[in-house]
């Protein structure tokens, strides 16, 4: 996917020297879990880092003509794919999103199982929306693509949550959903991710979807299941946000597999007792 242009753009920029205000905001995002903003992009190329917007807007810049530089490559943007279901439309995400769906986004009982990534207010908010609107960061070269949606009512056009799909180099593609809390039990999430998943091994060269979750997160381990993905792993990592080691559950589904059939787990996981725990 033009790894030659993904470099020449990485190259037009260089770190921020002598910006305080800048290194102190760095700091706060990293500290509020929002994900650290690569280094390389903090600032263009002329080296002279003005105030923290100033940064911001840098940044953006920056990340935009990346994504530019990329697309040059490609007959089609990976990124700009609508979809719809039989009561939902699911459009590509952008930065404007925020401001209509930021408090159902913050509701605290969707960030029950990751507290430390709720965003803070909407500017942070916005900030997500724009990284995540921009493709897969530049710090994560296994990443091919991502694909970012929000999922709205056909007939109301009111938000029902957001949802993600990470496709990497391997053949991977892992995949995430927010559903917000007066939206559950509806079967949107269903409905929402089994068209995204149709939509990643019709139009993408992948060979698996993926998702990892907490044990204790019975609605993402239903909604898995329901999928046609199986339990193939389960593994005990470390949790930065608590200090603690905790347990994580790998889900998979083959491209040759349909919603609702079994995969049978992979040889050495005893899946039975994984499932004791849940």
């Amino acid at each position: 996917m033009g790894e030659g242009a993904s470099r020449a753009a990485r190259s037009r920029l260089v770190p921020a020297r002598g910006n305080a205000d800048a290194r102190r905001l760095l700091a706060r995002r990293d500290r509020e879990g929002d994900g650290p903003i690569p280094r390389s992009l903090f600032a263009l190329s002329n080296g002279n880092a003005g105030p923290a917007s100033e940064a911001l807007a840098g940044i953006c810049r920056s990340r935009r003509r990346e994504r530019d530089a990329l697309s040059e490559h490609n007959d089609q943007s990976m990124n700009e794919h609508s979809l719809s279901t039989s009561r939902l439309v699911l459009e590509p995400l952008r930065e404007s999103h925020a401001d209509g769906i930021y408090e159902s986004f913050v509701d605290e009982r969707i960030w029950t199982y990751f507290p430390k990534l709720r965003p803070t207010d909407p500017q942070a908010l916005r900030a997500r929306f724009l990284r995540w609107s921009l493709g897969p960061p530049a710090d994560t070269p296994e990443a091919l693509a991502w694909e970012n949606w929000v999922g709205f009512l056909q007939e109301s056009h009111e938000a029902v949550g957001t949802f993600q799909a990470t496709i990497m180099r391997d053949g991977r593609a892992h995949l995430a959903y927010s559903v917000f809390p007066r939206h559950w039990r509806r079967g949107y999430a269903s409905e929402a991710m089994s068209a995204i998943v149709d939509h990643l091994f019709q139009n993408h060269d992948i060979d698996r979807v993926v998702s990892e979750m907490d044990p204790r997160n019975e609605a993402s381990i239903a909604l898995a299941k329901r999928l046609g993905l199986s339990l193939v792993a389960s593994q005990t990592v470390d949790e930065p946000q608590t200090r603690t080691q905790g347990t994580l559950l790998r889900f998979e589904r083959n491209r040759n597999v349909r919603g609702s059939e079994r995969v049978s787990s992979r040889k050495g996981v005893d899946v039975s007792r994984v499932r004791d725990t849940l």
